[in-house]
């Protein structure tokens, strides 16, 4: 018996129809591209990790099936502005982002200049005075290509509560407060809001001192050794000392230098962390809530909706760090209300 020959348009036709199939059921199971987003970090501190890993996470919660792995490029400025310009730059050379996300206000202010003759859109974050450096024009007002989410309590609320503390406090004068700073933006603006506060509501003097700032990754020791020159200078004249909000506050070096002074109390850390490390009380806005704002604000910008549709916005949730030893030593009771809203907050 002949065995049956197939003809060879059947093998053929058999041949094209399985490819198809292949290349059908491949692109089916194979993730959708990602739009390529550039992250730049201003430096390496606790405070910019966090909002970056809290970011990274929900963005890929809003997209689980794409692979940010090679999409998402993450970059760090080393606090220096010059060199987030140039890397910024480098990327725009090689192959430009859809999105620009900037973590704190140095890497903001470099992506709105580098991108300002790109139509490349940029979200910041963890930026404390937005409209103090430049970035957009009112609290509530987008610029051109830029929007985010403002990482900043209104300099009123802080005082207020900082006063609810210390009121058992009787010195028959103002309060008096050093605050150390350098001419970073975010320096300048927390403390032109603090200083506005206090003319309005009395109780509190600032004795601020102010240091040229520069690159914190090749100045570091150079500034700090300033911080510490300076505290021990005014120690006598101030009751407790304030941290600002800037980039070289938010290092656990300041902390510790300014701790190291045990007559005089850090009553106000510029991070979470500084409470752990000692500090009376930390006040801010969320970072993880920020985080998961920021990335639908991406999100959104990434699906075409218009940065002009899209208003910066300041924290909807607070949070209150407390050190009860600290409060302890400082003879302080802590009121119920303050307890509750440092819930989950709490160090000794």
């Amino acid at each position: 018996m002949e065995s049956m020959k197939i003809p060879s348009i059947v093998i053929q036709t058999t041949r094209v129809t399985v490819l198809v199939l292949c290349i059908l059921f491949t692109r089916a199971h194979t993730a959708p591209a990602a739009p390529r987003i550039l992250l730049l970090e201003t430096m390496t501190a606790p405070i910019v990790q966090q909002f970056t890993e809290a970011f990274i996470t929900h963005f890929k919660e809003l997209n689980p099936k794409a692979d940010l792995s090679h999409s998402l490029v993450r970059i760090n400025a080393q606090g220096d502005q010059r060199r987030a310009e140039a890397v910024l730059a480098q990327a725009l050379s090689e192959t430009p982002p859809e999105l620009v996300v900037a973590v704190a206000t140095l890497a903001s202010k470099a992506a709105l200049k580098t991108m300002a003759e790109h139509d490349i859109p940029v979200v910041f974050m963890c930026v404390t005075d937005p409209v103090g450096a430049g970035l957009i024009p009112a609290l509530n007002q987008p610029g051109e290509r830029i929007t985010g989410k403002i990482h900043y309590i209104e300099a009123e609320t802080k005082i207020r509560m900082v006063l609810k503390l210390l009121a058992p406090i009787k010195r028959g004068r103002p309060i008096r407060l050093g605050y150390i700073y350098t001419d970073y933006p975010a320096d300048l603006g927390d403390f032109n809001r603090l200083q506005e506060a206090v003319a309005r509501i009395p109780g509190l003097e600032f004795i601020p001192r102010k240091i040229p700032y520069r690159p914190v990754a090749q100045h570091k020791a150079e500034l700090l050794d300033q911080v510490r020159r300076i505290a021990a200078e005014i120690q006598d004249e101030v009751d407790y000392f304030w941290a600002p909000r800037g980039v070289l506050a938010v290092l656990p070096e300041y902390d510790e230098i300014l701790m190291g002074f045990e007559k005089t109390p850090l009553l106000v850390g510029a991070t979470e962390q500084s409470v752990a490390h000692g500090a009376l009380v930390h006040i801010t806005g969320d970072p993880i809530s920020q985080a998961r704002d920021t990335a639908a604000l991406c999100q959104a910008v990434l699906q075409g909706q218009p940065i002009s549709s899209l208003p910066p916005t300041l924290p909807r949730d607070i949070q209150f760090s407390l050190n009860l030893k600290t409060a302890l030593q400082m003879n302080l009771p802590i009121p119920s209300d303050i307890l509750e809203l440092a819930k989950g907050h709490l160090y000794q």
